[in-house]
């Protein structure tokens, strides 16, 4: 297991004090899985809410994709309620993600929604102190359910939802890795691209590009190396 570190040590005092603030409100975080041990894949908590109760095969979906997604790198990820209690665990890298709207592909699709590939809003973020990426994001479920719309009314309505869900997985693999390098810098390629096409977000498979998937796997291997990991409890105590 990682030894706890203080995040006096890993974030600014604006990111200290957000942490505090965001983390304050929703009580304490809990998690019921050992963390890493050297030579397991490195361990990224991803502490989550939803705004409305999530379709349950979209919340499976998400989370088996992001799994494949990082598989090459060696990086696996912890999912943690924020709503949960008894902080106890140590990770390399805690993140928080709030999903906005419905996150539910079987909502009723109307006809404005139908209209051809074109600007959007913003499908997910990441949020920034002083011009750097903090480990706070935020999935737009509505927002990405009408710009899949036109493919996902070609579907059957038994698959919706799990098309919906890789989707969801792609645009959070996108935010996980601004949050990782602390960095807005896109790739030419691949899931860290500035934006993504319904193809790329429906297709059987979408991951990283070759230098990104390499940098992942340095980060793990850094990670490994230094041995030091943060706790839920780590965040609330500042």
């Amino acid at each position: 297991m990682f030894a706890s570190r203080s995040l006096l040590d890993r974030l600014s005092m604006a990111t200290r004090i957000l942490f505090s603030l965001f983390l304050g409100a929703c009580a304490c975080l809990s998690a019921e899985t050992p963390a890493s041990l050297p030579g397991e894949p490195t361990l990224i908590a991803v502490f989550y809410s939803f705004d409305q109760p999530p379709a349950p095969d979209v919340v499976a979906t998400m989370q088996t994709e992001i799994g494949r997604i990082l598989a090459p790198t060696g990086v696996r990820v912890a999912w943690r309620p924020l709503s949960d209690s008894s902080p106890a665990e140590n990770y390399p890298e805690i993140m928080v993600m709030r999903f906005h709207g419905a996150c539910d592909a079987q909502m009723p699709i109307i006809y404005s929604e139908l209209g051809p590939e074109g600007t959007v809003h913003e499908l997910a973020e990441t949020q920034r102190v002083d011009g750097k990426m903090i480990p706070f994001g935020s999935v737009e479920c509505d927002q990405l359910r009408r710009y899949l719309a036109p493919v996902a009314v070609k579907d059957r309505a038994e698959t919706r939802n799990s098309v919906f869900g890789k989707a969801v997985a792609r645009v959070l693999a996108h935010e996980m890795y601004h949050m990782l390098t602390g960095s807005a810098t896109h790739a030419k390629q691949g899931i860290a691209r500035a934006s993504h096409s319904r193809q790329d977000l429906t297709a059987k498979t979408f991951d990283f590009g070759k230098s990104e998937t390499e940098w992942l796997r340095n980060w793990r291997s850094r990670s490994l190396m230094a041995g030091e990991g943060l706790s839920p409890s780590d965040i609330n105590q500042h």
